[in-house]
């Protein structure tokens, strides 16, 4: 007998107001035909707001939404809709002008960060791997693809898709193809995601870079590394930079991957650099931001959140803003000059995205204590 005649017709009616009360409403996301955000942080500089302005008055919040149980991942923005992955394995897509929610769309394991290429979504799984193709009108599926676990974010160039699977399988697809147009194994697992550089792409481990054609997938440059890398690299102007556990950030020169310079000395790094205008910058574990000349390596503090950070700064065009575990935002100028500080209930773990001077601000919040404890993702758009 089946479940619902079993439990009457009293207990049907609750279930069905439970459900209705549980189903977020379904309605489409205004599409951006010419959205592009091919990789974590939208391109290899890891500064893809560099030409942004950011008001030297404390920001205020225009809206706050959730997303789930917790955000996984960078959001990502195209236009008027925020596509954001959460820990209850659905893709949320959120409206920029108030919070609410157009559609959200569940996939089969927990997502990383979302890419966006014309009107598709793109995310990949962690346990029971695979890459998913969303429309982004509606959330639904065009495609699925099997494959071995996930564990980092993937990146699009043209029309072609790099994967990076945990056992250390490199795969290439296309938008025409469900099998990969080559493959590559590796002896490491990645640290990070693929870097799309020109016409070449590098997987980075913990260890070491390999540098191959992104075409056919053959080797071009290897190198080890001297420190454990941490974090998402950054290229830029033919230059690889890249932070490690032991406090340095290292430069090699692409396509050959010789080391230029090494910037050693400081706290340990988490997050990995960003990089624009001939500097970059990059944040210690222990909340210090440090500027580099992105020609010669020097180095050096320039501001300190005042505790503990994961997150990659994010560069502006007047600043720097970087979050902390403490739940609080902080704007610096390009000096390190503290212009503002704004604090959330919760902790502040990935970059913020900052469009047309409004600044969305993806974070974690945990309520309660044991096991009455909830955690909440959640999304607030400031101005």
């Amino acid at each position: 007998m089946p479940l619902l005649a079993l439990l009457g017709r009293p207990a049907v009616a609750l279930c069905c107001a439970v459900l209705a009360a549980c189903t977020q409403p379904v309605r489409p996301a205004p599409v951006d035909g010419g959205a592009y955000w091919p990789t974590y942080l939208g391109d290899a500089s890891r500064a893809p707001f560099v030409s942004e302005v950011v008001a030297t008055d404390t920001p205020q919040v225009v809206w706050e939404t959730s997303v789930g149980p917790g955000v996984r991942g960078l959001p990502v923005v195209a236009g008027q809709v925020i596509v954001a992955a959460s820990a209850d394995r659905y893709i949320y897509s959120v409206s920029r002008v108030d919070g609410s929610h157009f559609w959200r769309s569940k996939l089969q394991g927990q997502p990383f960060t979302p890419l966006l290429r014309a009107d598709e979504i793109y995310a990949v799984t962690e346990e029971e791997g695979g890459l998913y193709v969303l429309h982004m009108a509606e959330g639904e599926e065009l495609r699925e693809l099997e494959l071995p676990s996930i564990a980092t974010p993937p990146a699009i160039a043209g029309d072609t898709t790099y994967i990076a699977s945990q056992p250390g399988i490199l795969f290439a697809f296309t938008s025409r193809s469900d099998e990969p147009v080559w493959t590559a194994r590796f002896r490491r697992p990645p640290l990070a995601g693929p870097v799309v550089v020109d016409r070449h792409l590098l997987y980075v481990a913990h260890d070491s870079l390999i540098l191959l054609d992104r075409f056919s997938g053959l080797r071009r440059a290897a190198t080890a590394t001297s420190e454990v890398l941490t974090g998402e690299a950054a290229a830029r102007n033919g230059t690889l930079f890249a932070a490690t556990e032991l406090g340095s950030i290292i430069a090699w020169r692409l396509p050959d991957l010789e080391r230029l310079w090494t910037a050693p000395g400081h706290a340990p790094f988490v997050a990995g650099p960003a990089v624009a205008d001939g500097v970059g910058y990059a944040v210690t574990g222990n909340g210090h931001l440090v500027r580099f000349d992105t020609a010669d390596g020097s180095a050096r503090i320039v501001a300190s959140t005042g505790s503990a950070a994961i997150a990659t700064p994010v560069i502006v065009a007047n600043g720097v803003l970087v979050g902390d575990l403490n739940g609080r935002l902080h704007f610096f100028d390009r000096n390190g000059t503290a212009i503002w500080t704004v604090e959330f209930d919760g902790l502040l773990e990935l970059p913020v995205l900052v469009y047309d001077g409004r600044i969305v601000v993806p974070y974690y919040s945990r309520k309660g204590a044991g096991f009455a404890s909830t955690t909440h993702g959640r999304l607030v758009e400031m101005r």
